[in-house]
């Protein structure tokens, strides 16, 4: 994120979308170091507890889509036994997941 903020001059960036909750919360670090944090919101994707401190701090990081690892594994579990059991499954499972804000997070329970 240091790399593309040098690169990138004031104005230029207003919104980033990071890969994870890590990442998202490293480019706010960056932003923030480089007096830039207030030109940008930053997303991440996992609902982190890291990402929750992060949001109830109400600032460039605003958002983050939650994934529920109890929940993903369980149907990775279900389907692999309906697989070995010879039973046809849906090639493709779509998860809900709920994106949590620096409005809702107080509501959110996490993993």
């Amino acid at each position: 994120m240091e790399t593309i903020l040098q690169a990138n001059g004031k104005g230029q960036i207003d919104a980033v979308f990071a890969i994870n909750d890590p990442s998202g919360i490293g480019a706010k670090i960056a932003a923030e170091q480089a007096g830039r944090d207030k030109e940008m919101f930053i997303v991440g994707v996992d609902g982190s507890p890291d990402a929750v401190t992060t949001l109830k701090e109400n600032k460039s990081y605003v958002g983050s889509s939650a994934q529920n690892p109890f929940n993903m594994i369980t149907i990775a579990v279900e389907t692999a036994f309906k697989v070995l059991a010879g039973e046809k499954v849906e090639p493709l499972i779509k998860l809900p997941t709920d994106f949590i804000t620096t409005e809702n997070v107080k509501d959110y329970k996490g993993w």
